[in-house]
């Protein structure tokens, strides 16, 4: 830098009486706030052009998923024991019907280990997971006792194991079933489903050792394989429920009526626990066909699970970028006010709609080089070169390297403060907010000479009205 750049005069037009160089100032800084309220006009075309690429991409995933599978539900299986019970009349006059009596386990454990994976098409992907699932547990003490009223006969022999699944499509390889350490194959049945959130039910007939079942010993096994996406359900269909979810994810999100016992979450992944006791439940352990619509609602709403997100998307993250745009005008402008009364240089209003338009961009670039290469290295390179691009401007116009370095430092420290907001998620608000502040403390300092006491002659004061 030469001795003639930091000694050159202010131009001619600075050279003004002190109140007509406030007024000018004054106009311009109200110049600079009607173009920040213009620039929302463009900020809100590129809010629309995010919202548009994340229908995009959410439309892609829906075909990615809609071939994958879907939400999985996963509960444990249950008895369907054919029964003859008393509907009407009393005595002899009694008619006798048949039916069937569902029954739950006594006890279920659920174990699943979730292995996620990243499915492209095109620049878009979506997270879906195959799920290695293990269900064990007994139906204990099954005797006429623990039946509904007004059952008459039961047919032990003619019982059927069922098992509910969200979408038997989405199964890989086969469904291993053993029964009382046996083998048993289960086929797809063309009846109603009995757990919430299923759409296909597997079934096979069974006999039931009515000795060992009274006593406990009726045991069970199954373990498939299921892919799906996004919600992982599991539902309590037991006396007692226990549940374990393994996963390299890091990022679960738990939900449902139950939270985790136990749950931990690292950068290798999670790991989580359910226990549901007998006394959480809202449904017996068994009642009439009849009444499973009025259960499976009770055990719907006793569904808990676990979701495979990530921290925050990319659409979501460059959404709340725009939301600061405003803020990144106000102190882009305030920047050029601060500079033309430092440097004496005159900017003319072209000059801040120039500067505002490459704000602008930044969005756009944002947004196309996010889809990419990631949001993070996406925010770095759209700074970086908007902050280059607007340093040299800002040189090409005052001539005067210094100015052009301390504006382009505060922009960059600009773009790293609004970085540090789109990660701060629950403390954003609060962050933007001192952000607000400090702001407008800067401003209050750096235009409090506009109007107020002149520096060259302290003793005077603004003429008030007479």
């Amino acid at each position: 830098m030469s001795n003639n750049e930091e000694a050159a005069a202010p131009p001619s037009s600075w050279l003004l009486p002190r109140p007509l160089r406030d007024a000018g100032l004054t106009l311009k800084a109200a110049a600079a706030v009607a173009l920040s309220i213009v620039a929302l006009v463009p900020l809100m075309e590129v809010e629309d052009l995010v919202q548009e690429r994340q229908g995009r991409q959410q439309a892609v995933i829906d075909e990615i998923l809609s071939i994958w599978g879907g939400a999985q539900g996963i509960a444990g299986p249950y008895l369907e024991v054919p029964v003859t019970r008393a509907s009407a009349g009393t005595g002899a006059r009694a008619e006798m019907r048949d039916t069937s009596v569902i029954v739950l386990p006594a006890d279920l454990n659920i174990d699943v280990g979730v292995q996620p994976e990243v499915r492209h098409r095109g620049i878009f992907e979506a997270v879906v997971y195959v799920a290695d699932v293990t269900i064990t547990g007994s139906f204990g003490g099954i005797d006429s006792s623990a039946f509904p009223d007004g059952v008459q006969t039961i047919d032990w022999t003619g019982a059927k194991l069922r098992l509910d699944v969200s979408d038997a499509r989405s199964i890989r390889g086969d469904v291993d079933v053993f029964w009382n350490d046996s083998p048993v194959g289960l086929q797809l049945l063309a009846e109603p489903t009995t757990m919430p959130g299923a759409g296909d039910s597997l079934g096979a007939d069974i006999t039931l050792n009515r000795t060992a079942a009274v006593a406990g010993g009726d045991g069970f096994r199954i373990h498939y394989v299921v892919a799906g996406s996004g919600q992982l359900d599991l539902i309590p269909s037991g006396g007692s429920t226990t549940a374990k979810v393994l996963s390299p994810w890091n990022a679960p999100r738990f939900d449902g009526s139950f939270l985790p016992s136990t749950s931990d979450i690292n950068a290798d992944g999670f790991a989580a626990t359910w226990a549901v006791s007998d006394y959480a439940r809202r449904f017996p352990l068994a009642w009439l066909d009849s009444e499973t619509t009025r259960y499976c609602s009770a055990m719907r709403n006793s569904a808990f699970g676990v979701e495979l997100v990530e921290d925050v998307g990319l659409y979501r993250k460059t959404e709340r970028a725009v939301k600061y745009g405003l803020l990144f005008f106000a102190v882009t402008f305030l920047t050029f006010l601060v500079l033309e009364v430092s440097s004496g240089v005159r900017l003319p209003l072209v000059h801040y709609g120039l500067v505002g338009a490459a704000l602008c961009v930044f969005y756009v670039l944002l947004l196309s080089l996010a889809e990419v290469i990631g949001f993070p290295a996406a925010f770095a390179v759209s700074a970086a070169a908007v902050v280059a691009q607007i340093s040299v401007f800002v040189w090409a116009v005052v001539r005067r390297a210094r100015a052009a370095f301390v504006f382009a430092a505060l922009l960059a420290a600009v773009y790293v403060y609004l970085y540090v907001l789109l990660d701060l998620e629950d403390m954003a608000l609060l962050g933007g907010a001192l952000g607000l502040f400090a702001l407008l403390s800067v401003a209050m300092f750096a235009l409090r000479g506009i109007g107020g006491v002149d520096p060259e002659n302290p003793s005077s004061s603004p003429q008030g009205p007479p």
